[in-house]
């Protein structure tokens, strides 16, 4: 009967020492040689000059007269991926909304490098209560929490109801300061965009986004922090504002907040 052999490792050579790669790795060798079979230790054979005496075969690969032939790899190409998410979130349920109008527009004008995400869980969300912030939350909690979590920065855009913020928006941010997770909302770059075309322009509103921000410690962007006006006749059919100053504006928002 032939030999049992196994194919389990991808092998890499520098200079005179060889090394075992593990097949997970997000690296791509260029000229690295084929996944190679593992022969049992009575298949390697001691190097030349070596002591005839039985050898102890560790999981490291040696120079050995084995069958194979290796090719020492020239170029090690190693990919990070640097794309920065941010996560888009509208203080208003409105379905013609201003404010969601603007964030989608960002979404779809998002420059190179940047990954726009867009929260729709707002109206999902059960109303805070401290005595149900344990395990196991709410899906929707869950939710949110794991995109905040999960992107780089964050993105606001709210209108002002009664002087102040959204009740539901307002909602949103009490179970965002709930997570104690590393990370969460604490530290993290934020910023907003203020589409009131009104003479008071929303200012309390986002008077009191800051006091909640700063209340959490999030990495208010100053920057990023921009009253881009906008009117309903300014979206279109698809949802989106096709101004380009608008779309410029959003870009440079971008700019600000992940640099």
């Amino acid at each position: 009967m032939g030999e049992k052999r196994r194919y389990n490792v991808a092998l890499s050579g520098c200079g005179s020492a060889w090394t075992a790669l593990p097949v997970t790795s997000m690296c791509s060798v260029a000229g690295s040689a084929q996944v190679q079979p593992e022969f049992s230790r009575s298949d390697l054979a001691a190097p030349p000059g070596a002591s005839t005496q039985k050898q102890k075969v560790s999981r490291s690969v040696r120079r050995a007269s084995t069958p194979w032939k290796l090719t020492t790899p020239s170029v090690v190409d190693c990919y990070m991926d640097t794309t920065r998410k941010v996560l888009l979130v509208s203080g208003s349920l409105r379905a013609r909304s201003t404010n969601s109008a603007l964030l989608r527009t960002a979404a779809h004008v998002a420059p190179t490098g940047v990954e726009a995400l867009l929260f729709d869980g707002v109206a999902h969300l059960p109303y805070f209560d401290p005595d149900h912030d344990s395990e196991p939350l709410h899906p929707a909690v869950e939710a949110l929490r794991a995109a905040i979590r999960g992107c780089d920065a964050i993105l606001f855009s709210t209108p002002e109801y009664a002087g102040a913020l959204p009740g539901a928006f307002k909602n949103l941010l009490e179970w965002a300061v709930g997570d104690a997770d590393a990370s969460s909302i604490y530290e993290k770059p934020v910023g907003w965009v203020n589409v009131s075309a009104s003479p008071t322009g929303a200012a309390d509103a986002y008077r009191s986004l800051a006091i909640v921000l700063g209340y959490v410690h999030a990495a208010v962007v100053d920057e990023a922090c921009v009253q881009i006006p906008v009117t309903r006749e300014m979206v279109g059919c698809d949802g989106l504002i096709a101004d380009p100053e608008v779309r410029k504006g959003v870009i440079a928002v971008f700019d600000a907040l992940v640099s």
